[in-house]
């Protein structure tokens, strides 16, 4: 069954799951989902993805893929943001959870149609400033687990700057280090 969906998906041009088994070349699909700890050499025709989920390491970001809405690279062995993503103007969901990314760029005010952002679980201590320009931001996600104790109701805050109060559509927040001032402020 799951190999007839497959077969559908990728003659419909839905969705494409890659395992490392073939090329990319000229796929057409508007969603894909890596699952290879292979290098993405040729990713060509992937100027209508919208959905990009990776569940291994990634090397690399494809090109060509400016109308993407969709970034999943939880858990994703990376230390840094892609510079390519902060170009990704059509961006609505940034999913960084479980990566070894230590902070934000401040060009991340550049993902002006952002809605979601999921930064758990990563190293990030701070937001930066830039982020208060994130004006369609609906959901941030921030907690983390402190990996060295046994005790899992230890959650660690991140830092957020007081124009965080500025983000008229944020509906939801997880765990913030918030001083006096900016919870009266919120």
């Amino acid at each position: 069954m799951r190999d007839l969906a497959l077969l559908i998906s990728k003659r419909e041009n839905f969705g494409v799951v890659h395992n490392g088994g073939e090329e990319m070349a000229e796929c057409k699909a508007r969603r894909i989902s890596i699952h290879t700890n292979k290098e993405l050499r040729s990713f060509s025709g992937v100027s209508k993805l919208r959905s990009f989920l990776v569940f291994n390491k990634l090397k690399t970001l494809p090109s060509r893929i400016k109308m993407l809405r969709v970034l999943d690279l939880a858990d994703a062995e990376i230390d840094e943001l892609p510079n390519k993503v902060v170009n990704l103007f059509n961006l609505r969901y940034l999913n960084l959870k479980g990566t070894s990314v230590k902070e934000l760029p401040k060009s991340i005010s550049r993902l002006l149609n952002l809605q979601s952002l999921d930064i758990s679980d990563t190293r990030i201590k701070a937001l930066p400033h830039e982020i208060g320009k994130l004006k369609n931001l609906q959901y941030l996600i921030m907690h983390s687990h402190n990996r060295n104790s046994n005790d899992f109701r230890i959650v660690n805050g991140v830092q957020v700057p007081s124009n965080i109060c500025r983000l008229m559509n944020l509906q939801s927040v997880s765990v913030i280090e918030a001083r006096d001032d900016l919870i009266r402020q919120i």
